[in-house]
């Protein structure tokens, strides 16, 4: 089998919505999704991904982020991704950027010693 074939096929796993659903309520009730907890697969950790992914992805939709267009097609799919990592990574170096605490329009001088008669 090609290795396109088996990522494609991964990924349509985890855009299901009964994956996705199992996916959720994993999240939300600790779940195992595999008999093992640790030591991965790299098949089982890009299983994960692609479930994080379309999780991200539907709800981007739901919040009306991007349109359900997206879905139509693998390629879209990576390139709003893309796109909203960028974003993101954009927004966050705006942020940091402005948020550099200005410096003080006051001067403060050191008291002058008192003199003593």
């Amino acid at each position: 089998m090609h290795l396109n074939n088996i990522y494609s096929i991964i990924r349509q796993l985890a855009k299901s919505s009964d994956a996705q659903n199992l996916y959720s309520h994993a999240k939300e009730l600790h779940l195992q999704l595999f008999k093992n907890i640790v030591n991965f697969t790299q098949v089982q950790l890009l299983y994960l991904r692609y479930l994080n992914f379309y999780s991200t992805l539907y709800l981007d939709i739901y919040l009306q982020e991007v349109d359900e267009l997206v879905l139509k097609d693998e390629i879209y799919e990576d390139a709003y991704m893309l796109f909203r990592e960028k974003k993101k990574t954009t927004s966050s170096d705006q942020d940091m950027n402005q948020s550099k605490p200005a410096q003080s329009q006051w001067v403060f001088k050191q008291p002058k010693a008192k003199r003593t008669f």
